[in-house]
């Protein structure tokens, strides 16, 4: 074929087609799609990467230059959207969840939230953050937090860099794979600044995404200069991926939490060793040592770019090893998470992140009874080879 076309154009010659990574970094695109963004060989877009060969457009787009694509696909309506949760809502109890962290709406996605749960449809405790758009932050500013039982809509999530795999983590260091790029920041440093100070203001919870060293020390520094100390603001870092180890005290001094996913350790990790070179993994997926800075670490599975089993998330966390039982010896072990931290991390603390603790995270009197039944211990197994789910409890009701 033509040096210029790739097989997308082929099959899709007159209709835009935009295949995502799966972590959402990245997209694959036809010319029907560069064309209607206006994409040439010579558009540069801030917090974006477009990817060229021999000079011409290869279709891979990166971070802000994906987003600018992904932003022209229809959206679907309310009603799609609502059928979708409820679809969603069903494999997640089929697994054994009671509760889910969704990161990242918009106000369709958020209005269908709040008609699901006013239609007592939403059985899953749901926890929404918002994109920081200005549709949000109007209706919101005019609605307030919603805070009920079964769904909490009361934090912004932004976004600092990419993926590791996509090299759009920021990091200090050009990539060991790559050294012409420390990866992408996605918006300038005083927009992150700004944005922090003004939802600290409104009494908001701020997550943001973080995997690389630099966009983890800079956004943990932008935190302390509006938390100034010890608080219960629970602001988030999600992910925490490679954190410097002299950035690890701002969780602690600051109460500022690490969101974690395990998989991502296991997952990510033969890909990792070439992005960092082994003698700078020192404070990648660091989770014994940023388990210490506050004394609890919320984990969760990052699905849908990980499994949606919890059981990976908990082996991941304790084995460090896959699904493939590799490494034998697990990966960088002496970061891994003891099974009592690991159950904590899975409930307690993921229900304090989340500002459910109150009602739910433990089976305490005057809480909401919700627990599943495993047909094995997990203290005791080393995979989940054999492991079935006997049964879902939420609210008491067995589900």
């Amino acid at each position: 074929t033509s040096p210029n076309k790739t097989k997308l154009d082929f099959l899709f010659p007159n209709t835009p087609v935009c295949l995502s990574r799966v972590d959402g970094h990245a997209v694959l695109v036809n010319q029907v799609a560069l064309d209607l963004a206006g994409i040439t060989e010579k558009t540069k877009i801030d917090g974006g990467k477009i990817e060229m060969m021999g000079g011409q457009l290869t279709g891979v787009l990166v971070d802000a230059a994906a987003d600018k694509v992904k932003g022209l696909i229809s959206e679907l309506t309310k009603e799609e959207i609502k059928k979708s949760f409820l679809a969603a809502q069903q494999k997640c109890l089929e697994v054994g969840l009671t509760g889910v962290t969704d990161a990242g709406l918009d106000l369709n996605e958020l209005q269908a939230l709040i008609e699901l749960n006013n239609e007592n449809k939403l059985r899953l405790r749901v926890y929404a953050m918002m994109n920081p758009t200005v549709e949000n932050f109007n209706y919101f500013d005019s609605v307030g937090i919603i805070n009920t039982p079964h769904l909490v809509i009361r934090s912004v999530k932004l976004y600092a860099d990419g993926s590791l795999g996509s090299k759009g983590a920021l990091l200090k260091r050009p990539y060991c794979d790559d050294s012409t790029t420390t990866g992408l920041l996605q918006n300038p440093w005083p927009w992150y600044e700004n944005m922090c100070s003004k939802l600290f203001e409104k009494g908001w919870q701020v997550n943001t995404h973080c995997i690389g060293d630099s966009s983890n020390a800079k956004i943990l520094s932008i935190y302390a200069a509006n938390l100034k100390g010890k608080n219960d603001l629970r602001w988030r870092i999600e992910h925490a991926q490679v954190v410097d180890p002299i950035d690890w005290n701002y969780f602690g001094n600051y109460s500022i939490l690490p969101s974690v996913q395990p998989t991502h350790a296991t997952s990510d990790m033969y890909m990792a060793v070439d992005r960092l070179c082994k003698h700078r993994l020192k404070g990648a997926y660091a989770y014994q040592s940023l388990l210490k800075q506050n004394g609890m670490l919320p984990l969760g599975t990052d699905f849908p770019v990980e499994d949606i089993d919890p059981l990976g998330t908990y082996f991941s966390a304790v084995t460090r090893r896959n699904t493939k039982g590799e490494p034998a010896g697990g990966f960088l072990m002496a970061e891994a998470l003891t099974f009592e931290q690991t159950i904590k991390g899975m409930t307690t603390w993921a229900a304090y992140a989340n500002f459910f603790d109150s009602i739910t995270g433990s089976l305490e009197v005057n809480k909401q009874a919700d627990f599943l039944i495993l047909n094995k211990d997990l203290k005791y197994e080393n995979s989940a080879l054999g492991i079935k789910l006997e049964g879902v409890w939420i609210d008491g009701k067995k589900i």
